[in-house]
């Protein structure tokens, strides 16, 4: 199943930057990836969140659960 890397960056008083979003084959190399980035911003200044979402969540077909959309 297909997931999405959505990373959401902020500046340190919060105030929104950009978004990142990368396709992946599934949760695994997902959840990999948000943890080879999110190290790129250590030390940086830069806050993130990482998301994996589904397809479906990605597209708007159905929510992930306890996962907002953005």
């Amino acid at each position: 199943m297909k997931f999405w890397l959505i990373l959401m960056l902020f500046t340190q008083d919060g105030e929104f930057v950009g978004k990142m979003e990368s396709e992946f084959d599934g949760y695994g190399s997902c959840a990999i990836a948000a943890g080879a980035v999110s190290a790129e911003f250590v030390n940086t200044g830069t806050n993130i969140q990482a998301w994996c979402v589904s397809d479906d969540h990605y597209n708007g077909r159905a929510q992930d659960p306890g996962i907002p959309y953005d």
